[in-house]
C-alpha cells in the first residue's frame, strides 16, 4: 500500500494504553494530522514520551473515525509491540520509519540516476576518462593517467613534449632558443624593422646560406658634391668626369641605405 508523506505535521498527546491514541492538538510551527492526511490513508508515524521518555514507538497508522491514531506498530521500546502508554505528556509525529528504507533499499527501489533530472545528460557530456588512473586523491598537485589526455578533452593527446608538439602542428621553431631562432624555410613577410628592441646598436651580421651579405655599417665616408648620373656607359670610351658621376650616385645610393656614412 502507498504511504503517505508530509512535512510539519506533530501533535501532543496525553493518551494511554496500547490502543488508538487520542490526538489533542499541534505544536507550534505543526499541523494536526486530520488537516493533512486524507482520508483512509496510511503513514508512517513517530511516538515520543515526553513525561516518560522511555516510552517511545514507531509504525505505520491511519487516522480512525473519531480522529484518533490506529497504531500498527514497527519498532517501538517494547520489544516492537505496541507500548502500553503511561499517563502523561507525548508528541506524535508523522514521519519516514527507518524500516522503510531499508526495505525500500532490498526491493531495489531506490532512485536511479535517471530519476534525477538533467544529471544523465550531465555525466554524458563529461570528457571521457576512461583508464584513467589517480595517483594521488582528486586535489593531488600531479595525477597519473593510463592513456593520454585527448586534445578535444583538454588534454595535448601525447605523453611528451615532443608529441605533442607534433599533435599541435608545431614545427621546429617552437624548440629554437629565443636568442638563435633558425628559419630554415618559409618566408618572412610583412617586416618594418629588424633589430633587437631597445639596442641603439645592433651587432652582428645577415647571412644568406651561411654566407655573410651584409654587416655593420661602414663610416668615415665624406660625401661627394657635384652631378650624378645612373645611366649605362662603355667602360672602354667613359670619360673621367663621366666616370666620376656614376661613383658619386653609386656612394649615395649606398648610404642612403645605410651600409656607408660619414
Amino acid at each position: 500500500m502507498t504511504l503517505f508523506f508530509a512535512d510539519l505535521v506533530r501533535e501532543v498527546s496525553h493518551g494511554v494504553g496500547s490502543g488508538d491514541l487520542a490526538l489533542e492538538g499541534a505544536l507550534p510551527g505543526h499541523r494536526r494530522f486530520g488537516d493533512v492526511v486524507p482520508p483512509g490513508a496510511r503513514f508512517h508515524y513517530a511516538i515520543a514520551g515526553v513525561t516518560h521518555p522511555n516510552q517511545w514507538e514507531t509504525g505505520e497508522g491511519e487516522i480512525g473515525s473519531g480522529g484518533s491514531l490506529v497504531r500498527l506498530p514497527i519498532s517501538s521500546s517494547s520489544a516492537g509491540a505496541a507500548v502500553d502508554l503511561s499517563p502523561g505528556l507525548k508528541t506524535v509525529a508523522l514521519t519516514v520509519a527507518a524500516a522503510w528504507f531499508a526495505a525500500h533499499d532490498e526491493a531495489g527501489g531506490g532512485s536511479s540516476i535517471a530519476d534525477i533530472e538533467g544529471l544523465q545528460t550531465a555525466l554524458d557530456g563529461k570528457a571521457a576518462l576512461a583508464g584513467a588512473e589517480f595517483s594521488g586523491a582528486v586535489s593531488a598537485q600531479s595525477l597519473t593517467l593510463s592513456n593520454d589526455l585527448a586534445i578535444a578533452d583538454g588534454g595535448t593527446g601525447a605523453s611528451s613534449a615532443s608529441a605533442a608538439r607534433t599533435n599541435f602542428g608545431l614545427g621546429s621553431i617552437a624548440t629554437q632558443d629565443a636568442g638563435a631562432v633558425a628559419i630554415t624555410g618559409g618566408t618572412v613577410a610583412g617586416l618594418a624593422s629588424l633589430g633587437v628592441a631597445g639596442d641603439a646598436d645592433v651587432s652582428g651580421d645577415y647571412k644568406v646560406d651561411g654566407v655573410k651579405v651584409v654587416a655593420n655599417r661602414r663610416t668615415g665616408w665624406g660625401m661627394p658634391t657635384g652631378a650624378t648620373s645612373r645611366a649605362a656607359f662603355d667602360s672602354s670610351s667613359i670619360s673621367a668626369s663621366q666616370l666620376a658621376q656614376r661613383v658619386k650616385a653609386l656612394i649615395d645610393d649606398l648610404a642612403a641605405h645605410g651600409l656607408i656614412g660619414s
